[in-house]
């Protein structure tokens, strides 16, 4: 996988999980108190497209989701998404 395409599931995983702590009613503070990290930093990390790994992992347990599981679904996002589309043709 290309850094690009890798950097479209990262953005794809972490704006999943935004959207299922939402819908879980789940405010930063209780993300904070769950995880021991600063309210503040919990709410940064969100914002971004982007965030390490182990931090990932204790923001979705903390929400009740399958770290592993989300992963694997926005991996199948980009690959649903371009099903169907020919690539570039060789004339």
């Amino acid at each position: 996988m290309r850094k690009d395409e890798a950097l479209k599931v990262s953005s794809s995983v972490v704006r999943s999980l935004r959207v299922s702590l939402f819908l879980r009613d789940m405010t930063g503070t209780a993300i904070a108190r769950l995880t021991g990290y600063a309210r503040p930093t919990v709410s940064q990390m969100l914002r971004n497209d982007d965030m390490r790994l182990s931090q990932f992992i204790a923001i979705a347990d903390a929400g009740g989701i399958d770290p592993a599981e989300a992963i694997v679904q926005a991996m199948k996002k980009p690959a649903a998404a371009t099903a169907g589309v020919s690539q570039t043709r060789k004339d």
